[in-house]
């Protein structure tokens, strides 16, 4: 990002904690959506967390486009995450589903139409089946019998994630953690002079804005070796502290930090030889400008350099094959175990030698090691820092891996992401198997909840009483209403009206048999619905001119219907003697 922006910021670890900060509030969010729903509430979304979670799938999308168009090479990085973790996320998936599905059946048992609940049940049982058989498609390295010897680390411009890269002090940190390879960039000054750095600008890792103001964007060969050696080449790390280590360096590292110049080749080379261990340099050469001077002897002026240091062995040097090439009487460089070549050039060559090829991410990673490895080429994996990374490149078998964080590296002892493939086999399927039970038996019971069963004392009892008076040609109610208190109640009244034995205190001691004056003449219960029918109090004597017939008083009885879900009771018809 440096290159892009100028500036020194954490730009991964604010996006890992704005995105953990956004993934945290979503999943509350969502947690709290199921909760709603479990209980039968109606889900109202607040405008707020519908505005954030809209903003969040932006930031999503534009944070995508950035990447592809910043970094669109890395995009097989994914694909080998995936490789990795994809296994132990399908075990995750069919776990959390399997939880979900007792939700999920509920609210598909609510639905009304027949093509919904098909066409869901279409969708569930599709999708559920692709993730129960999706470990069939996944091969990978990490699940393999035996593991292979760690692959040997080449520390990328000494120890740069501790201390300023490219620098003598970075090489001799690398060496006295235990790196036993050493990988940097060789650059020709504008005088001829080979020197270690990487970039095409000497912004990053010098303080060239103080001593060449006016030059910050020249080319580091426009300038001369003595203009390169006036910079200082530690003074920013502690400005900086780019990965936040400054703190542990002590009070002789950090002056001797800041008197660190850009090293020349030379320089490292006698750090090599000098090794009492056998230390390995592997370098590569920059392509130099058209406009250089030296663009077409940058090789010579490479191969000038090593060969003046006798004590160098012929193993302590890996150099690209166009050095090798140019001259092998110097002995230098015995064949065939000096080459180093890039991957761009892998269908180019017939190389069958002990070479040492480089090689980027890419989504055949491992098809290219093992071509090579049957060519008895060895290969080394640029940009290794995380453990799961190392896991994957250590299973499948890669020779070499280079990399800024030497010290992280070194401290991995095995490979963390690794299993057997027969348990893996035992572990997914049994994960299958139990989801597979548990949603069966979450359908069951639902089902059960919902809709009952045959055998529940309810259904029985209503069973049995409609089998008792099914040679009757009227219904239970109808015998009640004619046979029964409510007829009774009728006949009472009448004898009362034409002032009968009978009475208003007749009609009400009758009442009060049939079950008070608030009692129902008449209660029936079904699974669902509770049916009353009560009788009324008589209302005053009305004269036939108010609307009573024969001048008789009207009585009234009233039905009733009770929804055993909900309890209520509304009125469903008034009837008068003469309609009963």
């Amino acid at each position: 990002m440096f290159q892009r922006v100028g500036k020194y910021i954490p730009w991964y670890g604010l996006g890992l904690g704005f995105s953990s900060a956004t993934f945290a509030c979503l999943s509350v969010i969502l947690v709290l959506c199921i909760l709603h729903v479990i209980h039968g509430h109606q889900l109202y979304i607040h405008l707020f967390h519908v505005v954030f979670c809209i903003l969040a799938l932006i930031a999503c999308v534009v944070v995508s486009i950035l990447i592809d168009l910043q970094w669109s090479h890395m995009w097989p990085l994914m694909y080998l995450a995936l490789k990795v973790f994809g296994p132990f996320l399908q075990v995750t998936a069919v776990i959390v589903l399997t939880v979900l599905s007792w939700l999920l059946i509920r609210q598909w048992f609510r639905l009304m139409s027949k093509t919904s609940k098909a066409m869901w049940m279409s969708v569930f049982v599709a999708g559920m089946t692709l993730l129960y058989l999706s470990p069939l498609a996944v091969d990978t390295p990490v699940f393999r019998f035996d593991t292979p010897p760690k692959p040997q680390i080449v520390a990328i411009g000494g120890a740069s994630d501790v201390s300023p890269e490219n620098t003598m002090f970075a090489f001799e940190k690398a060496v006295a953690l235990g790196a036993r390879k050493l990988y940097s960039s060789v650059q020709i000054s504008y005088d001829g002079v080979p020197f270690l750095m990487f970039d095409h600008s000497l912004l990053r890792t010098t303080n060239v804005e103080s001593v060449f103001p006016n030059a910050t964007s020249l080319d580091p060969a426009h300038h001369t070796m003595a203009d390169l050696r006036s910079l200082s080449a530690g003074s920013w790390f502690l400005k900086e502290d780019p990965w936040g280590t400054k703190d542990d360096l002590s009070n002789s590292d950090k002056l001797q930090l800041e008197e660190e110049k850009i090293p020349t080749l030379a320089s490292l080379a006698r750090l090599v030889a000098a090794e009492s261990e056998p230390v390995q340099l592997y370098l590569s050469v920059r392509n130099m400008p058209s406009w250089h001077p030296f663009r077409a002897q940058r090789f010579r002026r490479v191969m000038d350099v090593l060969t003046n240091l006798t004590s160098l062995r012929h193993s302590d040097v890996f150099v690209p094959p166009e050095i090798y090439q140019l001259d092998q009487s110097f002995g230098l460089f015995a064949p065939p175990s000096s080459s180093v070549w890039d991957s761009t050039g892998l269908d180019k060559t017939n190389e069958t030698n002990n070479a040492v090829v480089f090689m980027s991410v890419r989504t055949d990673l491992e098809d290219v090691i093992d071509r090579f490895r049957a060519r008895n080429v060895s290969t080394l994996v640029m940009g290794v820092k995380s453990s799961w990374f190392l896991s994957y490149v250590w299973c499948a078998d890669v020779d070499l891996v280079a990399t800024h964080y030497i010290q992280q590296v070194e401290e991995v002892d095995g490979s963390i992401i690794h299993m057997n493939e027969d348990g893996y086999l035992a572990m997914w399927v049994t994960a299958d198997v139990i989801s597979i039970v548990l949603i069966l038996v979450m359908y069951i019971v639902q089902r059960i909840r919902l809709y009952g069963t045959n055998f529940s004392p309810e259904a029985i009892s209503l069973s049995t009483g409609r089998v008792r008076t099914s040679h009757r040609s009227r219904t239970m109610k109808e015998k009640l209403l004619r046979d029964g208190a409510v007829m009774d109640t009728l006949d009472d009244a009448d004898v009362s009206v034409s002032g009968g034995a009978g009475g208003p205190a007749a009609l009400d001691h009758h009442q009060g048999e049939v079950g008070g004056e608030d009692g129902p003449a008449y209660s029936t219960t079904s699974s669902l619905q509770t049916y009353s029918l009560t009788t009324l109090p008589p209302p005053p004597a009305m004269s036939s001119s108010a609307g009573g017939h024969r001048g008789y008083p009207l009585h009234q009885m009233t039905a009733s219907a009770s929804d055993g879900d909900v309890g209520l009771s509304p009125p469903m018809t008034t009837l008068d003697r003469y309609s009963v």
